[in-house]
């Protein structure tokens, strides 16, 4: 195994640990899922309530029933994926460490002693490669990418589409948590996240009401994931996760030394994977996401007022079966 520690941003640890989940971050999914799950089922009763109400057949139709399943399905598959993403990882990060960096992203080539034929990597690029990788764990990745394949003489064609503009709303939400960026530029990056969001939001919306047939009823039985969709660019402000200085997972003590082995305050071992983190806890900033989620959870409550001032053929076209 190669000691590369010192030519390293993060340590050995860090990068074959990258897909490895905090304690925390594994408690917030769960208690989401959780409150994703009771506000569902609030919904459900919810829309039969107002079904009632409007005189139509207050059976839950199988479209709805539908929806409301949809965020546990994409929560699953997105689990499965990060599964199979830590497991691919875990087995080649090792062999990216002991090569300094110097392996192509996209065809795995070791290019310490001859090019990447395919894309042109050279050690040359050794630099930017290393930012790349070590990226994810502070918090950089989408600039470190674009300058990466920027450089590249041959980068594969998708990738540079992900990079220029796909790439770009992820840039924008690194600038909202970079405090070291300019103010002007951090309003600047949060205007545009909005306008961005809420544009693609917006067309969505219409796509489905014009093409779906009843359209309008999936959008409101969307409900508490719908909420969330329209309240996502809020958590990009008010993450209450940042990056900080590399300190023990198990106990939060500071590493004094990049290559430190053992935690000067538990005595856990830093060289397993994952053992090291970055990521910090706001607590400030996660005083002021309470109000969202209270009002990610009331709003959808606020249905059956909302649709209680419309006209009655109106609430039948929405509700009606």
């Amino acid at each position: 195994m190669s000691d590369n520690s010192n030519t390293w941003p993060i340590s050995r640890s860090e990068l074959v640990g990258r897909y490895r989940m905090p304690n925390r971050n594994r408690n917030i999914l769960l208690i989401g899922g959780a409150v994703m799950l009771v506000g569902n089922i609030a919904v459900f009763f919810l829309i039969s309530s107002m079904l009632q109400k409007t005189g139509v057949d207050s059976t839950i139709p199988f479209w709805l029933l539908s929806t409301l399943s949809i965020p546990f399905l994409v929560l699953a598959i997105s689990l499965a994926i990060w599964w199979q993403m830590k497991s691919r990882w875990e087995a080649e990060a090792p062999r990216i460490w002991d090569a300094d960096g110097c392996i192509c992203p996209w065809c795995k080539v070791d290019v310490r002693s001859e090019p990447c034929e395919a894309h042109g990597i050279d050690a040359s690029h050794r630099d930017l490669l290393v930012a790349y990788y070590a990226s994810p764990m502070l918090d950089n990745q989408a600039e470190s990418y674009k300058r990466l394949v920027d450089a590249v003489p041959r980068s594969p064609r998708r990738t540079r589409l992900f990079a220029g503009h796909l790439g770009w709303f992820k840039r924008q939400a690194e600038t909202i948590r970079d405090h070291d960026a300019d103010p002007a530029t951090r309003k600047r990056a949060t205007i545009n996240v909005f306008l961005t969001w809420y544009a693609l939001l917006a067309c969505i919306v219409t796509i489905v009401i014009l093409v779906v047939p009843d359209g309008m009823k999936y959008i409101f039985a969307s409900g508490f994931a719908g909420w969330m969709l329209l309240m996502m660019p809020l958590f990009f402000i008010f993450n209450p996760m940042s990056i900080g200085p590399a300190k023990c997972k198990a106990c939060g003590q500071q590493c004094h030394e990049k290559d430190q082995e053992i935690c000067s305050e538990c005595g856990a071992d830093l060289r397993k994977p994952g053992a090291i983190t970055r990521k910090e806890w706001n607590k400030r900033k996660a005083v002021k996401a309470i109000p969202i989620l209270i009002a990610i959870y009331v709003l959808p409550f606020m249905m059956d007022f909302i649709v209680g001032q419309l006209p009655t053929p109106a609430r039948q076209a929405i509700w009606s079966t």
